[in-house]
């Protein structure tokens, strides 16, 4: 029995090796959370996999292509290598992040509608999210309703 569970044990810890690690960093704690997932695309152009801002993914080893859409445009980190049972940390900290707060009179959040505007007129919306979420945006000037 015990062979099993050694045997077992050594599956597990070879499989483990056979992955890497990416980590999405977008300015620290402050843009951790944000709802802009990252798309990481393969060598062979397909995607792989999907990260959002503070976390992490397991991925075969190899060369990957980063692409995490903003509000406003996209950034995209090309040549990315993941090795067997090393954690790659990708850093992102050319964006904006905004995460709108309403409190009722209780200190929650109602959960309302936020919309994103530019501040030139004619005022075109550029998103729209429930108040609470954090959204990774290009940084520009703009207007934010509730």
């Amino acid at each position: 029995m015990l062979a099993v569970a050694v045997l077992l044990a050594v599956v597990s810890i070879a499989h483990a090796a056979q992955t890497g690690n990416l980590k999405l960093d977008v300015m620290g704690d402050e843009g951790a959370g944000a709802k802009n997932p990252a798309h990481l695309i393969a060598a062979n152009g397909k995607e792989a996999g999907q990260v959002t801002a503070g976390a992490s993914v397991a991925l075969p080893p190899g060369e990957y292509k980063i692409v995490l859409p903003i509000v406003g445009g996209q950034i995209v980190k090309d040549g990315v290598q993941i090795e067997a049972g090393r954690t790659h940390t990708v850093m992102i900290a050319n964006v904006a992040v905004l995460q709108v707060s309403v409190k009722d009179k209780t200190g929650t959040d109602p959960g309302f509608g936020v919309t994103v505007t530019t501040t030139d007129s004619p005022h075109t919306k550029v998103a729209s999210f429930i108040s609470g979420d954090k959204y990774l945006f290009a940084p520009s000037q703009v207007d934010v309703h509730v």
